[in-house]
């Protein structure tokens, strides 16, 4: 008999919940039935909840399984089971033999169990995996010379569409100044103490402000590996020179929002890691997976400079005449593709949508 999940109902209701102009929350009383064994109790925690699988994907996917939306607030969706409690009839089992961590000898299941479950308001998408794409892109490593760089060929996933916040983008005031020619003060001719500044001149040091801004993301639930991985897209890991520093050599969309090439510049990251609600089972008799799963905040500059009177295109491609690599002219206040005497610019590229696909989905990439 399959374990079953259902609202407990009374008078007067069990549940309770409440509403503000920023969010609302519900807490609802589930009864699981027809419960047989501790699986059934796992399998009902995660079909409250949802979790996603820490184990290598098949195409560079996650695998998630989505939490329950409320029954009658259905933009509310499970977050926590703050409570279980067994009622009914219970049953004597005798504990697994085979668990590393001793236990006790047996333990009593109720056949029924109430659950506590608080559902709250996402604040990102949350969509089956047959809404995932993944996409056949390429990108243009760079060399330590203006050669041509050679072209490869991979495969992105599109997780951002889901459980990745929109992008948080706050002002940064940046700005350059140059020293160019001098300046005047114009006043009306007023004498001052003896003195009338009016066409009295001093060494120009002219200021540009720059149109950029902090940017940050974040997607929840990921698995922890994704960022100690040896090939991690992240970190960098073992593999590949890291990609903080560099700029999006393709045009990508996060959540939504889509951003042009060169308007990225990868700062860094933050990572909050946590266990999963159910470990899986690990592959040594009586153990478990000890993959963790995290909160992955990602930081960016972001900025929208557009450029002015660009000459060709050069030979290296992974040298983008386009946001970041755009440096300003404070004569003109435009901005315009700049590089080095051995024809480098600030910045190098990267494929930076890769940030949010399986790194150890193997495929070769720097």
């Amino acid at each position: 008999m399959v374990a079953t999940l259902t609202l407990a109902y009374d008078d007067p209701s069990p549940d309770n919940g409440g509403f503000s102009l920023q969010g609302g929350k519900q807490s609802r009383l589930f009864r699981v039935t027809n419960v047989e064994n501790n699986p059934d109790l796992a399998n009902a925690i995660t079909k409250l909840i949802g979790d996603t699988s820490v184990f290598v994907s098949a195409d560079g996917r996650m695998s998630r399984s989505m939490p329950l939306a409320d029954p009658n607030f259905s933009w509310l969706v499970a977050s926590e089971i703050s409570d279980m409690r067994g009622r009914g009839q219970t049953t004597s089992f005798a504990s697994d033999p085979t668990l590393i961590v001793p236990t006790l000898s047996e333990y009593l299941l109720y056949s029924q169990y109430d659950f506590r479950v608080g559902f709250t308001q996402p604040k990102y998408p949350i969509v089956p995996d047959s809404y995932i794409s993944t996409v056949a892109a390429s990108w243009y490593p760079d060399v330590n010379t203006d050669s041509t760089a050679t072209l490869q060929n991979y495969t992105y996933a599109t997780e951002t569409d889901r459980y990745t916040t929109e992008p948080h983008i706050t002002s940064a005031f940046e700005f350059v100044s140059a020293q160019q020619g001098n300046m005047k003060f114009v006043t009306n001719g007023t004498t001052f103490g003896g003195f009338n500044p009016n066409g009295k001149s001093y060494p120009a040091k002219l200021k540009m402000l720059l149109p950029n801004m902090m940017m940050r993301v974040q997607t929840v639930a990921m698995p922890y590996r994704y960022f100690t991985s040896s090939r991690s897209y992240i970190t960098g890991g073992t593999t590949r020179a890291p990609w903080i520093g560099r700029v999006n050599q393709n045009s990508m969309t996060i959540a939504g929002s889509t951003f042009p090439a060169g308007s990225l510049l990868y700062l860094g990251f933050d990572v909050e890691m946590y266990q999963p609600p159910v470990p899986q089972i690990g592959f040594a008799p009586g153990t478990f997976d000890p993959s963790k799963l995290m909160n992955l905040t990602l930081n960016f500059s972001y900025t929208t400079r557009t450029a002015t009177d660009l000459a060709g295109a050069p030979s290296n491609r992974n040298y983008i005449q386009a946001g970041h690599n755009l440096q300003p002219w404070t004569l003109t206040r435009k901005f315009h593709y700049a590089a080095s005497a051995a024809s480098i610019p600030s910045w190098p590229s990267a494929p930076l949508e890769l940030l949010w696909t399986d790194p150890d989905f193997v495929q070769v990439v720097g």
